[in-house]
């Protein structure tokens, strides 16, 4: 490269420079950018085996509601037979009306 010089000033030096200078101020905005990614990408994979961990709790906190329901449905069957609520199951409390053949639904 050439120096050209305007009254007195070196411009081949100061290009040479002020580029260097440009490029590292590119280079270190780039290395800060990579670094906000990093740290976040790990606050994400945090986040995310926080929420993982939070549902497998929640599934597993279910399963057991559900088995101890279930132990304990299955404890008081045997105690106390409950009677479904359905509307085709005839009520021997109430009397059939005249005519109706015996245990007809009314």
């Amino acid at each position: 490269m050439t120096a050209v010089t305007v009254a007195g000033a070196d411009f081949a030096a100061a290009a040479v420079f002020f580029t260097a200078a440009f490029f590292a101020v590119v280079f270190l905005a780039a290395l800060f950018l990579a670094a906000v990614f990093l740290v976040a990408a790990f606050f994400a994979v945090a986040f995310l085996a926080v929420l993982r961990a939070a549902f497998l709790a929640g599934v597993a906190s279910t399963a057991s509601s559900e088995a101890s329901a279930a132990a304990g449905a299955s404890a008081d069957a045997g105690a106390s037979a409950e009677v479904p609520m359905t509307t085709t199951a005839p009520d021997s409390s109430v009397p059939a009306p005249a005519g109706a053949p015996a245990g007809a639904v009314t």
